[in-house]
């Protein structure tokens, strides 16, 4: 592989491919996102899910290959976790204004 240019400089301060910082943006909001999960802190967690979401998207036409797949498999289980805390969240808000009365 001599001669290759790397995806990403290894150097400080040189600007990384479009498609590692998006992938790295993802990982990130992931990690946030399962950590206010973790936290019961539902509102933020949904949010961020949805942004892991929206990152995924706009790389799933980069040819990623196997990080590809593995990005398009979290984002199955990050769906997965959204629409149960779409039903969680409405609970909570029902139950929160049927207690108000």
């Amino acid at each position: 592989m001599a001669g290759a240019l790397p995806l990403v400089s290894e150097e400080p301060g040189a600007p990384a491919c479009t498609g590692v910082l998006a992938l790295r943006r993802a990982t990130s909001l992931l990690a946030a996102a399962r950590r206010a999960d973790a936290q019961g802190e539902y509102q933020q967690a949904r949010e961020l899910y949805s942004e892991v979401l929206k990152v995924q998207k706009s790389l799933a036409r980069a040819p990623l290959g196997s990080i590809g797949k593995s990005l398009r498999d979290v984002a199955a289980g990050v769906e997965a976790r959204l629409q149960h805390l779409r039903v969680e969240l409405r609970e909570s808000d029902s139950t929160a204004c049927g207690s108000s009365r």
